[in-house]
């Protein structure tokens, strides 16, 4: 085979592969973003979380917002004076 796909009737097909990196071969800046926080929420990184929050693009989307809050309400509340 020359590198094409076929398609689910075993035609060829133009469509490609979904890639996740870019056209440099690095990762997506947002993709790792979005790993990182995951990442976070699962080893309850709160001082990662809070990083990632206050950055460009805060939590990306809502999924990774609703993780986070999950973790966060779960935590004691603190009184800043």
């Amino acid at each position: 085979m020359d590198g094409n796909l076929l398609g689910p009737s075993g035609d060829e097909t133009l469509e490609k592969p979904v890639d996740d990196t870019e056209s440099s071969g690095t990762p997506d800046p947002v993709d790792l973003k979005r790993e990182g926080i995951r990442r976070a929420c699962q080893e309850h990184d709160v001082k990662a979380l809070v990083e990632y929050a206050t950055s460009k693009d805060g939590l990306v989307d809502d999924d990774l917002r609703q993780l986070a809050c999950r973790l966060l309400s779960t935590l004691p509340r603190l009184l800043v004076l």
